[in-house]
């Protein structure tokens, strides 16, 4: 037997709250977004953080990547839980950004 759709009461239906609230994405990159990073943009930072981790200077970086993209990997290495959602270890005598600091001294 075959339920009859006028039959049915409707849903409430939901305020909206406005509009969605836009920020910048985190990877640096300027854009507006919704959730903290642009589709894609989260494996962006994530290489960023990896090619850090393996000896790439943020200046380097920052040449290939610009700068801000360069300040939001440094950032990166302060947000613990960022990096354990990404399975990113960090050896425990790793210092960001002293590569850097190296080529400058």
């Amino acid at each position: 037997m075959a339920i009859r759709s006028s039959r049915l009461p409707s849903l409430p239906s939901l305020r909206s709250t406005g509009a969605a609230v836009k920020r910048p994405c985190q990877c640096g990159c300027g854009l507006l977004c919704g959730n903290m990073f642009r589709p894609g943009h989260d494996a962006r930072l994530k290489s960023g953080v990896i090619a850090h981790l393996n000896g790439m200077s943020l200046a380097d970086i920052a040449a290939h990547m610009g700068a801000p993209f360069a300040s939001a990997v440094m950032a990166t290495f302060l947000n613990a839980d960022r990096l354990r959602t990404w399975d990113i270890t960090v050896p425990e005598d790793f210092l960001p950004g002293v590569a850097d600091m190296e080529q400058v001294g």
